[in-house]
C-alpha cells in the first residue's frame, strides 16, 4: 500500500539528511516509485511544498499598534522641541537659548512656540504623505500575494483535475478489455451482457467529449453483429435483436443530446430488414448496408450534417423483385448517397423532404438501366444528383417545388434519360402555384427566359 503523503514527505526527509546534496525537487523519480509513491502524486507534493516556501517567504510579521503609537507619539515630541529650539536659537542669537545673555519676552516665547508647531504641523503633513505611500505599498504587496496564492492554488487544482482525468480515462480502458473478454464469453448470457455494459461505456466515452474511443467501442459492438449473423440458433436470434435495438434507440436521440448520430462508424451487412428507422444524424460518418440479401430502406431518417452511405446487397437471383426505398427522410444538410449493386437498379423516395444537403444516387455496375421515382415529395433546397453513364427514368409523382430539384443542373433533355412529371406543382416567382408537365415548365418557373438547356454551374 503507497504511503500518505505526509508519511512520504517523512521518508524523503529523512533520506535527504543522509544525502545533504539532494533536494526534495531533485530527488530522483526512481527512488519515489520505489517508495510505493507515484510520479503525479509526487509532483503534487512537489508543488504543495514549493507554494508553502513562496508563502513563507512574503509573509512578514507585522509590528503591533502600540508600539506604532509610542513611538510615534515620542517622535512627534522631539520635533516639536526640536523646531521650538531652533527658532529660540534664531530668537536669541544663541545655541543654548535658555542661558543665553538675553532673556526672551513673553511674546517672543509665545512666537518661537507658535513657529515651532506650525513647522511641526507642516513637516507632519509631509510625513503622512509618506505613510500613505507606504500603505499603498503595503496594500500592493497584499494583493499580489493574494493574486500569487489564488494562481497557486489554480495549479494545484489542475493538477489534482489532470490527475482525476488520467485515472478515469485508464478506467474506461480497463472496462472495455473486460467487456471484449465477456463479449469472448462461451456464455449467452455474458454475452448479452457485455452489450449493455458497452452501451454504457460508449455513452461514458461521449459524456468525456471523446468522440474517437466512443466510435471505437462503437465499431467493437457493430462488430459483433456481423460476427454473429451467420448464426441461426435462438441465442443469435436475441443477441442480434439486443445489439439491433442499443443502436437504434441512441441513433433516435434528436440533435445535441450525446446522439450516436454524431459518431463516424462503418454499419455494412448489420441492418435489419426494416432498414433505418428515425434515425438523427449529425456530423457523423456512416457507412451501412442490410445483413441479408436483399435491399436497403430507411423510414424517417433526418440528415443535418455529415455523410450516409447506403448500399443494398442483391444477388442476380433478387434484382427483378426489389426495390430500394427511402420513406418519409428529411435532407437538411451533410451527404446522402444511395448505391445500388444490381444490374437494373430501382430506387424510390416517398413523402420526402430536400431542404439541403446533397442526395446522391448512383451503381456499382456502369452499365445498369436505372430507375428512380420520387412520390409525394417536396423540393425546396439542397442538390440531387444521377449518374449520366446509363439510360435513365426519373418520375416525379404528387411533387411540389419550391426550388428546382437538382439544383437545376441536371434537368437537361438527352436521349438516355426521361423525365416524367405526374400531378406536380411549383411556386413561381410571383407566389403563385402552377402545375409542372415537363422539365422545361421546371426551368420556365425558376430560369425564366431559359432555353431549356442546362443552365452553367
Amino acid at each position: 500500500m503507497a504511503p500518505t503523503p505526509r508519511a512520504a514527505a517523512h521518508l524523503i526527509a529523512a533520506n535527504c539528511a543522509h544525502h545533504h546534496h539532494w533536494t526534495m525537487e531533485l530527488l530522483p523519480t526512481e527512488y519515489a516509485q520505489r517508495m510505493g509513491y507515484t510520479t503525479s502524486d509526487f509532483t503534487i507534493l512537489a508543488a504543495r511544498r514549493k507554494a508553502r516556501a513562496e508563502a513563507a517567504n512574503d509573509e512578514q510579521e507585522p509590528i503591533h499598534l502600540s508600539y506604532i503609537f509610542f513611538w510615534g507619539f515620542a517622535f512627534s515630541v522631539l520635533v516639536v522641541l526640536g523646531l521650538v529650539w531652533v527658532a529660540a536659537a534664531y530668537e536669541t542669537g544663541d545655541a543654548m537659548p535658555w542661558t543665553a545673555e538675553r532673556r526672551m519676552t513673553p511674546d517672543e516665547t509665545f512666537g518661537v512656540i507658535r513657529n515651532g508647531v506650525t513647522a511641526a504641523a507642516a513637516l507632519g503633513v509631509g510625513v503622512t504623505l509618506f505613510f500613505s505611500y507606504r500603505r499603498q505599498q503595503t496594500s500592493e504587496r497584499t494583493l499580489n500575494y493574494t493574486a500569487k496564492t489564488q494562481r497557486l492554488a489554480v495549479e494545484a487544482q489542475s493538477l489534482a483535475e489532470e490527475r482525476l482525468r488520467i485515472e478515469s480515462l485508464d478506467t474506461l480502458r480497463k472496462r472495455y478489455l473486460d467487456i471484449a473478454t465477456l463479449l469472448n464469453s462461451a456464455t449467452d448470457f455474458n454475452r448479452i451482457t457485455a452489450l449493455h455494459a458497452l452501451e454504457s461505456l460508449i455513452i461514458s466515452w461521449r459524456q468525456a467529449g471523446d468522440d474517437r474511443e466512443a466510435s471505437a467501442c462503437l465499431g467493437l459492438l457493430l462488430s459483433t453483429m456481423r460476427l454473429s449473423r451467420s448464426e441461426a440458433s435462438a441465442a443469435a436470434t436475441e443477441f442480434l435483436r439486443t445489439a439491433q435495438s442499443i443502436v437504434e434507440r441512441h441513433m433516435q436521440i434528436a440533435a445535441g443530446q450525446l446522439s450516436w448520430g454524431e459518431l463516424s462508424f462503418d454499419a455494412t451487412r448489420c441492418i435489419s430488414k426494416t432498414g433505418l428507422r428515425n434515425w438523427v444524424i449529425d456530423g457523423g460518418d456512416i457507412v451501412a448496408s442490410p445483413r441479408n440479401e436483399g435491399p436497403v430502406g430507411a423510414s424517417g431518417v433526418t440528415l443535418l450534417a455529415g455523410s450516409v452511405r447506403l448500399s443494398d446487397y442483391l444477388p442476380d437471383s433478387l434484382e427483378n423483385d426489389s426495390v430500394n426505398t427511402l420513406e418519409r427522410i428529411s435532407v437538411q444538410g451533410g451527404r446522402l448517397n444511395i448505391v445500388s449493386t444490381s444490374e437494373n437498379p430501382v430506387t424510390a423516395f416517398v413523402k420526402c423532404k430536400f431542404t439541403g444537403g446533397t442526395v446522391v444516387v448512383s451503381s456499382t455496375r456502369p452499365g445498369a438501366n436505372r430507375k428512380f421515382s420520387f412520390e409525394s415529395s417536396e423540393f425546396s433546397g439542397g442538390v440531387i444528383q444521377i449518374s449520366p453513364t446509363k439510360p435513365t427514368s426519373v418520375l416525379f409523382l404528387n411533387c411540389h417545388f419550391t426550388a428546382p430539384p437538382m439544383g437545376g443542373f441536371a434537368l437537361k433533355r438527352r436521349a438516355d434519360r426521361k423525365f416524367s412529371f405526374v400531378r406536380c406543382t411549383a411556386i413561381d416567382g410571383e407566389g403563385n402555384e402552377v402545375t409542372v408537365d415537363s422539365e422545361l415548365d421546371l426551368f420556365r418557373i425558376f430560369f425564366p427566359g431559359s432555353t431549356g438547356r442546362e443552365p452553367d454551374a
